[in-house]
């Protein structure tokens, strides 16, 4: 790690290794780290992808209050923008059930994306636990809830989503669909407390505008 950041030191001869430091773990706690930075460096770790959701937020915002909506394509390229080689599964996966040449809002496509992405290798272990899971109930109907509980506490990830959590996301199902399972995720306030970027869903905040003041304040 330490020779990873010595790096750019080559580039910039007259930085001082101090000073150099001293501006990268600032970038870091600001979220400026994981600016134009390769995919592999913006996943590595739940800071950096909090970080880079933070990023798509900041940049993006002002959309999420539009009427503007956008094609799977439109959400691939901005998000490239930021990060040119970001997986183009990911965002694909965080604008389903749309199919080819289907619109969606921005501020919904910004809640979906937070969960693919920083959830995106714990939902690939549940996914394959939940295939497990289905030839053994030989359900149609789907799986039952408890048993996709049992399941998510077993699984080892960055960044795995606690039970009690995932519970609250489920607490209206009995038996879902692994797209279910996702969707809730989506829609659960938890699964976006838990995350901590983005605003509450709903609020003033979330459609890109300023939370209004208090007249008694």
């Amino acid at each position: 790690a330490c020779l990873l950041l010595a790096e750019p030191l080559a580039e910039c001869p007259r930085e001082s290794a101090v000073g150099f430091l001293s501006h990268y773990f600032s970038s870091v706690i600001s979220g400026d780290n994981v600016v134009f930075r390769a995919y592999d460096y913006v996943q590595a770790t739940p800071r950096n992808r909090r970080a880079f959701i933070g990023l798509v937020w900041q940049t993006y915002k002002h959309l999420a209050g539009s009427k503007d909506v956008f094609t799977i394509s439109d959400c691939c390229a901005l998000v490239s923008l930021l990060c040119q080689d970001f997986p183009i599964d990911i965002v694909h996966q965080s604008a389903r059930p749309l199919e080819d040449g289907a619109m969606i809002a921005f501020g919904d496509f910004v809640y979906s994306f937070q969960v693919e992405f920083f959830l995106w290798e714990y939902l690939g272990a549940l996914g394959s636990a939940f295939l497990a899971l289905q030839h053994v109930c030989d359900r149609a109907a789907g799986v039952p809830a408890a048993q996709i509980l049992g399941e998510s506490a077993k699984i080892q990830a960055s960044s795995v989503l606690p039970v009690e959590v995932l519970q609250s996301a489920l607490a209206q199902s009995h038996y879902l669909s692994f797209s279910e399972v996702r969707a809730s995720l989506n829609r659960s306030e938890a699964v976006n407390v838990f995350i901590r970027v983005l605003p509450r869903k709903g609020s003033e905040e979330s459609k890109g505008r300023r939370p209004k003041r208090n007249s008694n304040g």
